[in-house]
């Protein structure tokens, strides 16, 4: 059974996260972003993973977001990128993406700097799971990712939209976890 106050009173911290996401930037201090991590504790409760795909909007680009922020609760770190549509209808064989928006420990931060990825295409049923931190080299100006032990996993919501998201879970609580998730965005 779904808790409804309490899943009410999740999607509203994470509206207020949201609107802070144009204020803030990746600029913070390091001290900042480790007051941060200390105080995050990734979420593992049924019904608010169950919440992942509920209320949408129909356009693709507002649901990409809002599943995006809801994320954000389950893992230490996301990126999520943009896919230039023109390149994939293009057949392009490996479009650039461009980083759009990141969550640190619960945290938004805007993008100052665009950065273009290249980005595997898996498709929007299957996930790319690494624990290679060579695959995400584009990413190294995030100087937080390098520095963690972090198992990460590409998924394409659609052509256009992908998530790349980080957890330090350990394998078999990790891989419970991940799949929960994977089930509900399936149904986005």
């Amino acid at each position: 059974m779904f808790n409804w106050p309490k899943l009410s009173n999740h999607f509203q911290k994470l509206q207020t996260q949201f609107e802070k996401l144009l204020q803030e930037d990746l600029g913070a201090k390091d001290s900042e972003i480790q007051k941060v991590k200390s105080e995050f504790t990734i979420s593992t409760d049924d019904a608010m993973i169950r919440g992942l795909s509920v209320g949408l909007p129909d356009d693709e680009s507002e649901r990409a977001m809002i599943v995006f922020s809801r994320l954000s609760s389950f893992f230490e770190i996301g990126v999520f990128c943009l896919t230039d549509t023109a390149a994939t209808v293009k057949k392009a064989s490996n479009p650039e993406s461009q980083v759009a928006v990141v969550f640190l420990y619960g945290q938004f931060k805007a993008i100052s700097e665009k950065k273009s990825i290249s980005l595997p295409s898996v498709g929007p049923s299957q996930t790319l799971c690494s624990q290679n931190d060579k695959l995400w080299k584009d990413l190294s100006i995030f100087k937080w990712i390098k520095n963690e032990r972090l198992t990460s996993f590409l998924v394409q919501l659609d052509q256009t939209h992908s998530f790349i998201l980080f957890s330090r879970l350990a394998d078999p609580w990790l891989k419970i976890h991940f799949e929960k998730i994977h089930n509900e965005l399936l149904k986005v």
